[in-house]
């Protein structure tokens, strides 16, 4: 909940534009998101109809929601799908390169075409660990990889966020992630690379990469359908979440903006 109050002593000049002020916050398009991922194939949830966004997402089901996601941005004409497309169908050739995983496993195709195109190169001690639910920092990795991001051009001249330090593995990663606004900082600004993914929080993350691609844009808008609400009299604007309930207090002296989710 948001209280946002005004003053007459703090009334700007007339001849001041409008001030907008905007709240970032977390999963506002979730129902987009698995609206959008699911038409398309990249989700497909569970038998008894459901999604499931808060369940833990580990490695395997990781690759495969990635490598579905590239081949609808791309119509499966750029290497990485190409490559899925023709592990899947030859999948009784399937070798894979980590001591842990089976050839016949369903995520084989999957890997596969990860460690060949080096997406994913395993552990030190030739493991895939494909059971072991993916954090931030791996999550972003694969992602970005599988849809060819130019990691190699980012320049890093300061650290992104205030837990990430310029010598982090990752450091590219999070920086482009940011810039794009593919993922939220916590309420102070942290990156926590070591969180932990769900379901829900890769969808979010796919939805929002592929929506600034297919567009051609740097960054995703997380309020580009967001409501405004605008006090001409005071010269300001809102604009918020359009899950939220905004009210006006009798007075009018205040608004609240409520987020109605449980």
């Amino acid at each position: 909940r948001w209280i946002v109050i005004w003053h007459n002593d703090y009334i700007a000049p007339l001849e001041r534009p409008p001030v907008s002020f905007m709240w970032t916050l977390r999963a506002v398009h979730r129902g987009d998101d698995t609206v959008f991922l699911s038409e398309n194939g990249i989700i497909q949830g569970y038998s008894d109809g459901t999604f499931r966004p808060d369940n833990a997402i580990n490695r395997a089901e990781l690759l495969k929601m990635v490598m579905e996601g590239q081949k609808v941005l791309t119509d499966g004409e750029n290497d990485v799908a190409k490559s899925a497309t023709e592990a899947m169908s030859a999948s009784a050739s399937i070798t894979v390169s980590f001591s842990d995983a089976e050839p016949s496993a369903w995520y084989a195709p999957y890997l596969q075409t990860a460690f060949a195109q080096g997406i994913v190169v395993g552990y030190s001690d030739g493991t895939f660990r494909p059971s072991k639910t993916v954090n931030l920092a791996e999550a972003l990795k694969i992602i970005l990889l599988t849809f060819e991001t130019p990691i190699e051009a980012v320049q890093v001249s300061s650290a992104p966020y205030p837990d990430v330090s310029l010598d982090s593995w990752f450091v590219a990663y999070a920086l482009y992630s940011r810039d794009a606004n593919l993922v939220d900082a916590d309420d102070f600004g942290f990156f926590h690379a070591e969180t932990l993914m769900t379901r829900g929080d890769i969808a979010d993350i796919l939805y929002r990469l592929i929506s600034i691609r297919e567009a051609g844009l740097s960054s995703f808008d997380i309020s580009r359908d967001w409501p405004t609400f605008t006090r001409q009299e005071h010269h300001f604007s809102i604009r918020y979440p359009s899950d939220w309930a905004l009210e006006q207090s009798e007075n009018q002296q205040y608004i609240e903006l409520i987020d109605r989710a449980p």
